[in-house]
């Protein structure tokens, strides 16, 4: 009987499972992998890895375990697609991404930190500029619209001021929804015709929504607007009037303006508003213009009371004694632009030849200066 071989040589081993020794380097590898996915997210809660070591000492393929729960919903943004340069730009593009950096010799970025710094800093600094701009301020009582002899003359009205050339219109005894006048929106349709914005001061309120008072014409914006009613003593043919307050922006320059119209009949009204104006006057930091029928001829106390805070602009600017009334047998001046405020001065003043109301316009073109902002 031939003797049987040793038992321990490897190539006579009967099949079967093999020893555990020789799975432990597999089972220690395995183990530190699940560690470090447990570490870092990528196990669920509680696996340690030993499903893959028993999976290893069976010899199968490890099944990947359904986690509990399921991971919140992570957003995911997306980067922008890129923008394409305009014709001629890319060569520019490749010249910059090659400018080296001088603050590495030697060293080459797509965008150099200090000329970085320089682009930023020529973009957003600002630096204060006074600047002058021209303003042509015209005052007028326009008689609600209607013309000597000849009724309702809105049209005549529109064309005599945009005969002016006025940047701004000052405007007195004006009416809106009066069935004296057709229930017009006067100041409206005035503005329409010349491409202006208006703001309106309603001084004398009626039944039915009739209107009376004062309007400021602008083609440059009007930021704000607010009417201020003036004081009177009451007694036979006495009217509210009112301070109406618009203020405009100038290419970047505010102008505060100021349309009124005082009382007629009373030189003690008259008095009492033209104090009224002047405590308005004094707290208006801004370049302003107060334009007006005011019932007072230039050297009157009203005037004179006026003259604290405001300028007459005629005499510095204008020519001859100045009439505006009656307009066509002119007798006296009664109409006025007056200024104040620093950074304003008048540069020519007239009055125009224009017969439609019972006043006369009149007209002055001033420098306002200010300060803007250029970046």
């Amino acid at each position: 009987m031939p003797s049987l071989p040793p038992t321990d040589d490897p190539r006579h081993l009967a099949p079967g499972p093999r020893p555990l020794l020789t799975l432990l380097p597999v089972a220690a590898v395995l183990a530190s992998v699940a560690l470090v996915l447990a570490l870092t997210g990528g196990l669920p809660p509680g696996d340690d890895g030993s499903a893959d070591l028993r999976a290893a000492e069976a010899g199968t393929t490890p099944t990947a375990p359904v986690a509990a729960t399921t991971r919140p919903t992570q957003e995911v943004l997306e980067a922008p697609a890129a923008i394409e340069p305009a014709p001629g730009q890319r060569a520019q593009q490749l010249r910059a991404a090659l400018e080296p950096d001088t603050a590495v010799p030697g060293r080459q970025t797509a965008l150099p930190v200090r000329r970085l710094a320089r682009q930023v800093e020529e973009r957003t600094t600002c630096q204060p500029e006074t600047v002058e701009r021209e303003l042509t301020v015209l005052s007028y009582n326009i008689k609600s619209g209607f013309a000597s002899g000849r009724g309702l003359q809105l049209d005549d009205y529109a064309r005599a001021i945009a005969a002016t050339a006025a940047d701004v219109v000052l405007l007195q005894e004006v009416d809106r929804n009066r069935a004296f006048s057709r229930r017009t929106d006067q100041p409206g349709i005035l503005g329409a015709q010349l491409g202006m914005q208006n703001a309106f001061g309603a001084n004398v309120l009626r039944s039915g929504g009739s209107q009376y008072g004062t309007a400021i014409l602008s083609r440059f914006p009007i930021e704000e607007s607010a009417n201020r009613l003036l004081p009177f003593l009451p007694g036979k043919g006495m009217q509210q009037r009112g301070l109406l307050h618009a203020t405009i922006d100038v290419d970047g320059v505010p102008v505060s303006l100021y349309s009124t119209h005082l009382q007629n009949r009373s030189e003690p009204s008259r008095m009492a508003q033209a104090r009224a104006i002047n405590q308005v006057m004094a707290a208006d930091p801004l370049p302003k213009v107060l334009g007006g029928d005011m019932n007072a001829h230039p050297t009157s106390a009203p005037m004179r009371t006026l003259a604290a805070t405001m300028v007459d602009s005629w005499p510095s600017s204008g020519a001859g004694p100045g009439f505006t009334h009656p307009s066509v047998n002119l007798r006296g001046r009664i109409d006025y632009l007056l200024h104040g405020g620093s950074g304003i001065t008048p540069l020519a003043s007239s009055v125009p030849a224009v017969t439609l109301s019972d006043h006369r316009p009149v007209r002055t073109t001033y420098q306002v200066q200010g300060v803007v902002e250029t970046c």
